[in-house]
């Protein structure tokens, strides 16, 4: 029965990531591999960590994801983005946002099943830039980035069928850089670039916040068939403080189509508050982006 499951989740994968490739690299072709940004920074000590309240509930994977963004996280965040936001707007263009923010904490002790993130991927998105803010840990639960991998056009890798499969791929790479967050540590990656999760190491508990940039057209075409859009899903929701959001708008980075005001003065950022605005169409011209 596991086999037939993992089959199917295969089989699923490759006719969703095939049906977007070609909208991906349309979109992709603004992006500036050849730049001064190679794929990859890391920035030690850039944060003071405030003392931080853990979460109780984990998943099966030792993981406790939350898209309620407070005015606390959001005046880490800030500071860290405006410093970084040039690179990330030469690097993905003028048409980026902020696609994604949450507050993510993974502790190995509770976890009971494998991190599918440990073995080499690509995120299926296309050049999307990731950033860590970490705030809890001690460089044992590292991510590894493969320089220069981030150049080549998307494509689906057969490779990833096994992974959907539950087939790890975990060999070391010549030329991989291992980027080990301890508290205050930031990191920027194209995720686009084959990486992975180093889960083996004895990994220590690791709580970052994890804020993802993107093309917004490429994201509203390709959410739902890829992991991307406020809490990664066309109907994914992040939820902020009225001051949480005001401080991340001031980076010009929010996209005003995903924004919707809710009851108790919280701020609704989704891809479901598109609506209120003529659909984009799903493979534009280059000249879109």
């Amino acid at each position: 029965m596991a086999v037939l499951r993992g089959l199917y989740r295969a089989g699923r994968a490759y006719c969703e990531k095939k049906s977007i490739e070609s909208t991906i690299r349309d979109h992709d072709a603004c992006v500036d591999v050849n730049g001064d940004f190679p794929g990859f920074a890391f920035h030690k000590g850039w944060v003071d960590v405030p003392p931080l309240d853990a979460p109780v509930q984990f998943d099966a994977y030792g993981n406790h994801i939350s898209h309620r963004i407070s005015t606390d996280i959001a005046r880490i965040a800030t500071p860290v983005i405006q410093r970084l936001q040039s690179t990330i707007t030469g690097y993905l263009g003028a048409a980026c946002r902020l696609d994604d923010i949450s507050v993510f904490w993974y502790r190995p002790s509770l976890a009971r099943e494998p991190m599918v993130s440990g073995s080499w991927h690509d995120d299926n998105c296309g050049h999307r830039l990731k950033l860590f803010i970490c705030l809890k840990g001690d460089g044992n639960t590292p991510t590894v980035f493969l320089p220069g991998s981030h150049k080549q056009p998307y494509r689906f890798r057969h490779s990833e069928l096994l992974r959907f499969m539950g087939h790890a791929n975990k060999g070391s790479r010549p030329g991989e850089v291992f980027l080990r967050y301890e508290s205050g540590d930031v990191a920027l990656f194209d995720t686009h670039g084959l990486h992975r999760g180093l889960y083996e190491e004895p990994a220590a508990e690791r709580a970052v916040i994890l804020v993802e940039f993107m093309n917004r057209r490429k994201s509203n075409a390709i959410s739902g068939r890829a992991p991307c859009g406020p809490g990664s899903a066309p109907t994914g929701e992040v939820l902020l403080d009225a001051e949480a959001y005001a401080l991340l708008e001031s980076t010009g980075l929010i996209d005003s189509a995903l924004v919707a005001q809710k009851k108790g003065g919280l701020v609704s950022y989704s891809l479901s508050h598109l609506q209120k605005i003529a659909p984009l169409k799903q493979t534009p011209s280059h000249a879109s982006t």
